[in-house]
C-alpha cells in the first residue's frame, strides 16, 4: 500500500504515521521549498499517481 502526505510532512511525522499502518506501508511525502508545509501544489502529482490512500490536515476557520 503506497500512501502520499498531502503536506510537507517532516521525517518524524513520516515515521508516526508509518508505524500506525500495517507493515510494508510506503508513506511519502512532498519534498522541497514551500510557501507554508502544510500546503501541496501540482508537483505532487507524481507521488499521487499510484496512491492508495492520501493524509493530509484540516483547520478550522476559527
Amino acid at each position: 500500500m503506497k500512501v502520499v502526505c498531502l503536506r510537507h510532512a517532516t521525517s518524524d511525522e513520516v515515521d508516526r504515521i508509518r508505524a500506525a499502518l500495517p507493515v510494508g506501508t510506503e508513506v511519502v511525502a512532498p519534498q522541497g521549498g514551500y510557501f507554508s508545509r502544510f500546503d501541496c501544489s501540482s508537483d505532487i502529482a507524481g507521488l499521487a499517481a499510484d496512491a492508495d490512500a492520501f493524509i493530509g490536515f484540516s483547520f478550522n476557520r476559527s
